[in-house]
Formats: C-alpha cells, structure tokens, sequence
C-alpha cells in the first residue's frame, strides 16, 4: 500500500461574519456590491496582468476576469472586508424589511 492519504471532502465556506442570510436581499446585493469593488481592486493591483513571455492569449485575457471576480467573490464569503455591511446598513434603513 501507498502511503497517500485520502484527499479530504471540501467543506462549504462559512458565512460571512456580520452578515445575515444570502436570502436577505438587501444582503445579498451589498455582498455583490463589495464582491464588484474588491474585483477592480484586484485588477487594479495587477491581479490577472498577462505575462508577455508565456502569455496565454486572447483566451486568457478573455477568461482572467472571471477568474479575478471569482477570488472577489471568495473573499467576501470567508473574510469581508466590511464595505458590503456598510452598504448592507444604509439600504436597510431605505428598504422596508
């Protein structure tokens, strides 16, 4: 026998701290807010920038900005930066529950 183990299940992520549940609407469009605001941050710092010398095309240019939604996306479900509570407050003081 071989001495790899078995890759352990993946395990849903947590939610987010502060937040109330992904059915809450207004939740749930301040957690897009900050996930679209986090993605041109990351954009911003470089995140997806195509190396010249083994670029990967107009494939990769193409497909890199879901890729960099997805890490913002990831982010905010496991360590918010807090902007989506924020947003999150105001709306409810505007939206009736």
């Amino acid at each position: 026998m071989s001495d790899i183990t078995a890759i352990p299940p993946v395990k849903p992520d947590p939610p987010a701290r502060g937040m109330r549940s992904a059915k809450d609407p207004v939740s749930t469009v301040s957690r897009a807010f900050e996930a679209a605001f986090l993605a041109e941050m990351l954009k911003h710092a470089g995140l997806g920038r195509v190396d010249q010398t083994f670029g990967g095309g107009a494939g990769e240019a193409a497909f890199s900005d879901f890729l960099i939604r997805e890490y913002a996306s990831k982010i905010v479900r496991t360590r918010p930066l807090g902007i989506g509570e924020q947003v999150r407050k105001a709306l409810a003081e505007r939206v009736p529950e």
